[in-house]
């Protein structure tokens, strides 16, 4: 493992190092800038539907199966993020 992570180009770590700046870094100052406009009614139905949303993309795109495991998945996301709106 170690070797393959040192095999890797200088234009593997860019492309690591811009997924992690611009699809992570720029979605949540976007998304908390966003945050404070929204009601927290809105605020927490978007935040809920982000797992279901992204399983559905998976099986649609990617062709990922969609069973018991993936719902089982998404509901004890759904259920941490509902425990952390209520502290």
């Amino acid at each position: 493992m170690i070797d393959r992570i040192r095999a890797l180009a200088t234009i593997g770590w860019t492309f690591i190092a811009y997924n992690i700046v611009v699809s992570n870094a720029m979605g949540y100052v976007c998304w908390l800038r966003r945050l404070h406009r929204l009601p927290a009614s809105v605020a927490s139905i978007t935040t809920m539907v982000v797992p279901v949303g992204g399983g559905l993309v998976a099986a649609a795109w990617l062709h990922e199966p969609l069973g018991a495991y993936s719902d089982r998945g998404a509901d004890l996301r759904g259920r941490q993020r509902r425990e952390a709106v209520r502290s």
